[in-house]
């Protein structure tokens, strides 16, 4: 699953929450999009299971 962005609304618990959530729960591999102005609310959510990917296409693919 591509989320474009964890924004505004996700960090407030709205948006796409529950279905980030969701597919992580099914195993569904998710790349999610985040700014700084996100990444406090994103860590909190995500309680440590993401794994920072550089923005190059070998880092993606794998």
């Amino acid at each position: 699953m591509i989320l474009n962005k964890f924004g505004k609304q996700e960090a407030e618990g709205r948006g796409f929450r529950e279905v980030l959530a969701g597919a992580v729960a099914e195993g569904i591999p998710v790349l999610v999009g985040l700014n700084a102005l996100n990444k406090a609310a994103f860590e909190t959510f995500a309680a440590g299971l993401p794994t920072e990917c550089p923005p190059t296409l070998e880092a993606l693919t794998q």
